[in-house]
């Protein structure tokens, strides 16, 4: 039984997979360099064990990296020389990117972890050889569906979904963002008596919306993360499934601008949909990431930003 589970998820129908996980290895390691160079650019204000030295080595090293499995996705990466290559460099970027990991704890981001899950399938399995390619792709496919799975049962779990509890926290405290968001659904009454509250206070509350619509809305994020994980299993709704969650990743990430991960899951979720997508988009979306470095720079594009104009 949990054989023809792993099948279900494994299949590739549709999917050109070795050409398509060379892409996606170079946009996983072209996420980690650029990680890498806002780090150094706009260091965490933590106490971290890395330093500004240490950030631009890393973002040096997973840059070179990124360039071997760009050279990967032509003809150069089939070859006996060109797999041990990509291999070195998949394992050098995972040491790296463990490191950065380590380095900044326990601060790091939920998504870096993510991100480095993805690295490691590569370090690990070589995508030019069969078995190891479609072992690395149902690996893939099944992180896909239990980080979106697992994100919905927290949500559930926490409680504080059920009546709009975080949301309305967040529209409160969150930054102007959020209330500009959510203003068409929360009455400026309503966000007076919830901006009154201490931010961190035991006493302040309730946190809870007197928005039915709200409470609708704040519901409907768990029970589709559920619903399209499970929605993954069946090839008749695998692709309208990942296609939806990725609409509602990028829709989660209007008021918290967490756009680096929005950017990776959808890159995982493209495994699921025939089309080789993340083949296709490969330059569009090295550009992206290079964008997301400029704006972090001073570039136009403020709002693709994280609260505090980091990524």
């Amino acid at each position: 039984m949990g054989r023809g589970l792993f099948d279900r998820i494994g299949d590739a129908p549709g999917t050109a997979c070795a050409d398509h996980l060379r892409a996606f290895r170079a946009l996983v390691l072209a996420h980690w360099a650029t990680q890498a160079w806002a780090w150094w650019w706009a260091p965490p204000e933590l106490e971290i064990a890395i330093g500004s030295l240490g950030f631009a080595l890393s973002a040096v090293v997973l840059t070179a990296c990124t360039g071997v499995a760009l050279v990967s996705c032509g003809s150069y990466g089939k070859g006996a020389a060109g797999r041990r290559v990509n291999r070195f460099s998949s394992s050098i970027g995972t040491v790296v990117a463990a490191c950065l990991v380590a380095g900044i704890a326990p601060f790091t981001p939920n998504h870096t972890f993510l991100a480095l899950v993805c690295l490691a399938v590569f370090a690990l399995l070589d995508p030019e050889t069969e078995d190891e390619g479609v072992l690395a792709l149902a690996a893939l496919r099944w992180l896909a569906v239990i980080v979106f799975f697992w994100a919905g049962v927290q949500k559930l779990t926490y409680g504080l979904y059920f009546r709009g509890e975080f949301l309305t926290w967040m529209i409160a405290h969150g930054g102007p963002r959020w209330a500009a968001l959510f203003s068409w659904i929360v009455p400026d009454a309503e966000l007076a008596r919830l901006s009154s509250y201490g931010r961190y206070s035991l006493e302040a509350g309730p946190y809870r919306a007197n928005s039915l619509l709200l409470v609708l809305l704040s519901n409907s994020v768990w029970l589709a993360e559920v619903g399209l994980a499970l929605g993954m299993f069946w090839q008749r709704t695998r692709v309208a499934a990942a296609l939806a969650a990725i609409a509602l990743t990028f829709l989660i990430q209007l008021a918290p601008r967490e756009f680096m991960f929005a950017l990776l899951y959808a890159q995982l979720l493209f495994l699921f949909v025939p089309g080789e997508w993340n083949r296709r988009l490969l330059i569009p979306l090295l550009a992206l990431y290079v964008y997301l470095v400029a704006v972090l720079m001073g570039a136009p594009g403020e709002l693709l930003l994280r609260r505090g104009g980091t990524l």
